[in-house]
């Protein structure tokens, strides 16, 4: 067993009815490195104040806008891996295979599932961030680290 399958393990969080969400419990840094680009927009700028006397004016503030819902919906598309959620009339909720976003451009192969995971009600989607954010603390904890006995972390000389 290598390094990487470590980590691939999932969590089933009841949504109660029967009712269930699969996730990974461990996102690789692509994964959230996606999310993240999604958090911070790309077009930061600086708003200058009143020019005075011919001169240009100071820089008053610097502008960049944060969207959590984003961030959060990716982190999600990411996580999920099953479920067993339906609509109204028992259809089953579309969740095809994640495919990992490319760099460049737009992401348009997750369509389907951000769909559906929009169509999550608000207390789902907090129970799951919450259990990825534990997830994430709990990264190296005790657990991860009886995979290596014997073995300790240290910062070279």
């Amino acid at each position: 067993m290598g390094f990487l399958s470590l980590y691939k393990q999932t969590d089933r969080v009841e949504l109660g009815g029967g009712y269930y969400i699969d996730i990974k419990r461990h996102l690789s840094m692509a994964e959230t490195a996606r999310a993240e680009e999604m958090r911070v927009s790309k077009d930061i700028r600086s708003e200058m104040g009143a020019a005075k006397d011919g001169k240009a004016g100071d820089v008053t503030a610097t502008v960049m806008r944060i969207d959590q819902q984003a961030y959060n919906t990716e982190i999600l598309v990411a996580a999920v891996v099953d479920w067993n959620l339906d609509d109204d009339q028992g259809v089953p909720l579309p969740l095809p295979p994640y495919i990992p976003g490319k760099p460049t451009g737009d992401d348009k192969a997750n369509l389907v599932r951000r769909e559906s995971i929009g169509l999550l009600p608000a207390f789902a989607v907090k129970r799951l961030l919450e259990q990825i954010a534990a997830n994430e603390k709990a990264g190296a904890d005790a657990e991860s680290l009886a995979a290596f006995p014997g073995e300790s972390v240290s910062a070279p000389a």
